[in-house]
């Protein structure tokens, strides 16, 4: 009956009945309505935001839509679902007809069109009266009540029917397609220390149909991540109904490089109540501020007054990772004082160094010498290599300046600076009967004893030099110098021999060769008037101190003092050196093709220099000059040593005739003679001669 009273009015009010109602999945209809209190709705936006909207599209009138208006199925799904519940719906009664005015929602009062009831009374979601025609008229109904159900996010609308609340919210898990999944990253935890699994994510799911499962990239199924190592991670999170959402990337980050805590410098425990000290330096890990903290509650890189034991210091990074290592400080150390064996002091070493180099070292070691019984030292009393000059106890102080820890070492160094024993013995006594007189000097003897004779004042050693009983032929001083191998030292002492002696004399011969035809004999002699009486080669004699000779051979000489009537007699040697330096020349021929040649001079002799003349004024002193000219070139060598000569000569010849070229005249060719032989033989022939042919004025070879 209600159907059909629905199908009378929609005639009247110009309606098609046989116009089909919205089919189920079709796009739902927009639509801009405000509610009884005047709050405006868009349809869309309400979708965009997510929400599924129910419609109840009904009459005043409607003796079903009151009923179910009353069932409490939409007034369940606005509480539960709605912005006071879930919020996940929302819920319109929609006024679909425009013959009831808006006092029909609120009674019979007023009411133009008929009513049920009061529907505004109890009901919490949004009434439409102004717009509710053209909505229903929008959405094409075919009676009251009709529900539909519009799905967010595609937008689609479906005609639910009079369920209760549970069959209604169970439409729209079947129907409406679910809200993306989304995820949301609550937090991440960065790991605490490098390669260290300290790190987490937090993550929060939404949309999609719950309950979630979980799959993360690196296998585990826990919605959250705990105790992770550094890396990139993602997970993809599994809904009901086939919905799955996937994460972007989330980055767990992790130090570049391991916090590590070095020891860098330890100031060692010393004597006298010095305590140390230690620090520390710290690298890597998160980079930022280190914090450091030792075990006994000092702060900072550097811990002081540091007892012999050990330290526990620990350093916390920026991302609160925690690396420890421990200083141990040792006991007092005492420095090494050491000095090596010294040598003996004596004539030959008579300074030395003193070695304490095996001492400890370092910038923080002082060194300070102390002598007794005698020593002394010369320079270095701060080093460990002081230079002493005098026998006697050394001790080195070695003293550690930072711990005041002192330890001491000494050497007795022994001198043997005694002298030797030397006696040049009696004078003696020479003459022209007796010319040579032999020393008697005595000193210490043994195998480190040497013994050296020098004469001064016209005295001579003959012979004996380095014995105790030298051989002199001279009137003058003798010393006598006796040295100690093994020390150095050594011991002097003189003696003198008198008398006439025979006067000394030397003289010198010299060279004859091919510059220097003669020679002067120089002689020298100590007599006070001398006469010379010379002696040489072909009978030769003469009287004079130096004379001038020209033939070699050896010459002796007598010289006598006229005062002392003594003689001493010498030689001098003359010797002959005019050998010829040998030379050889070789010359060449000038041809067509050659214009120039080199001519070649040689010689055995090393010493040679060599000079060349020839053709139109050439001269040269190349050994191996070129030459562009025929004739005869002359070569003189000369040695530079004696002045000798030898010469050759070089012959360099013309070869410039040309050869004969003869070609005898030949015959016809004619078509009985279709080629002939052309004759040369008149030509120049040889083993040298070759011969090239040529064609002109149309001729053919």
């Amino acid at each position: 009956m209600k159907k059909l009273l629905l199908l009378f009015m929609l005639a009247m009010t110009g309606w098609n009945v046989a116009y089909a109602q919205i089919p189920d999945g079709s796009l739902a209809p927009d639509f801009d309505a405000t509610d009884l209190d005047d709050n405006p709705y868009n349809l869309y936006t309400l979708l965009d935001q997510g929400y599924t909207v129910y419609l109840d599209i009904s009459a005043t009138w409607c003796g079903p839509c009151w009923n179910y208006h009353n069932s409490g199925a939409l007034e369940t799904i606005w509480e539960e679902h709605g912005p006071g519940g879930t919020n996940e719906a929302y819920v319109f009664m929609i006024e679909g007809d425009a013959s009831t005015n808006e006092a029909c929602l609120h009674g019979p009062t007023g009411c133009v069109g008929g009513t049920q009831g009061n529907w505004v009374a109890g009901t919490e979601y949004p009434i439409i009266h102004l717009e509710g025609p053209s909505i229903a008229s929008a959405y094409q109904i075919s009676y009251y009540p009709t529900i539909f159900m519009i799905c967010p996010g595609d937008s689609l609308v479906y005609e639910v029917g009079q369920l209760p609340a549970a069959g209604l919210w169970n439409a729209r898990e079947q129907r409406c397609a679910p809200p993306p999944l989304t995820i949301a990253l609550a937090t991440t935890r960065n790991v605490k220390c490098y390669d260290s699994s300290t790190g987490a994510i937090n993550i929060t799911p939404d949309g999609g149909v719950p309950p979630y499962t979980y799959s993360w990239s690196n296998g585990a199924t826990t919605q959250d991540l705990n105790n992770i190592p550094a890396g990139t991670y993602t997970v993809t999170v599994y809904g009901q109904f086939g919905t799955e959402g996937v994460s972007d990337p989330i980055e767990v980050e992790g130090p570049p490089s391991e916090l590590t805590l070095t020891i860098t410098e330890t100031t060692p425990v010393g004597c006298n109540g010095i305590l140390g000290s230690a620090t520390v330096q710290a690298e890597g890990g998160w980079d930022g501020d280190y914090v450091y903290k030792w075990a006994n509650g000092q702060t900072g890189q550097t811990a002081y007054n540091l007892a012999p034991g050990s330290h526990v210091v620990s350093v916390t990074d920026d991302g609160d990772c925690i690396v420890t290592t421990t200083v141990v400080m040792a006991t007092a150390v005492y420095p090494t004082a050491t000095i090596a064996a010294a040598p003996v002091l004596n004539c030959n070493q008579p300074t030395l160094q003193l070695n304490a180099t095996g001492s400890s070292s370092g910038p923080e070691f002082e060194y300070q010498w102390f002598v007794s019984n005698g020593g002394n030292i010369v320079s270095g009393g701060t080093t460990t290599t002081p230079t002493i000059n005098a026998g006697g106890s050394y001790t080195i102080q070695v003293l550690n300046i930072e711990t005041t820890c002192a330890s001491y070492d000494n050497e007795a160094v022994v001198a043997d600076l005694n002298p030797p024993a030397a006696d040049a013995g009696p004078s003696q006594h020479i003459s022209c009967t007796v010319p040579q007189a032999t020393l008697q000097g005595s000193g210490s003897t043994g195998p480190n004893f040497t013994y050296l004779w020098t004469a001064s004042n016209g005295g001579n050693i003959v012979s004996g030099e380095t014995t105790l009983n030298p051989v002199v032929n001279g009137v003058g001083d003798y010393t006598l110098k006796v040295t100690n191998t093994t020390s150095g030292c050594t011991q002097t002492a003189a003696t003198i021999v008198t008398g006439t002696p025979a006067p000394l004399i030397q003289t010198a011969g010299g060279s004859i060769n091919c510059i220097a035809s003669s020679v002067t004999l120089t002689t020298t002699t100590n007599a006070v008037s001398p006469t010379f009486s010379w002696t040489g080669p072909n009978n030769y004699s003469s009287s004079l101190q130096s004379p001038t000779v020209d033939v070699s051979g050896a010459y002796n000489v007598v010289v006598t003092d006229s005062i002392t009537t003594c003689t001493s007699t010498a030689t001098a040697l003359v010797i002959s050196n005019t050998n010829a330096p040998g030379a050889s020349a070789t010359g060449g021929a000038l041809t067509c093709v050659i214009n120039s040649v080199t001519i070649q001079g040689a010689t055995p002799d090393t010493n040679a220099v060599f000079d060349w003349t020839g053709p139109n004024g050439f001269v040269s002193e190349l050994q191996n000059p070129t030459v562009s000219d025929a004739g005869a070139y002359q070569l003189v060598v000369t040695d530079t040593l004696n002045g000798c000569t030898s010469s050759a000569v070089a012959a360099v010849v013309a070869n410039t005739v040309p050869p004969i070229a003869s070609a005898v005249t030949p015959g016809n060719l004619n078509c009985n003679t279709s080629q002939i032989q052309l004759n040369g033989t008149g030509s120049t022939q040889g083993a040298n001669i070759t011969y090239a042919w040529t064609a002109s004025n149309g001729g053919n070879i």
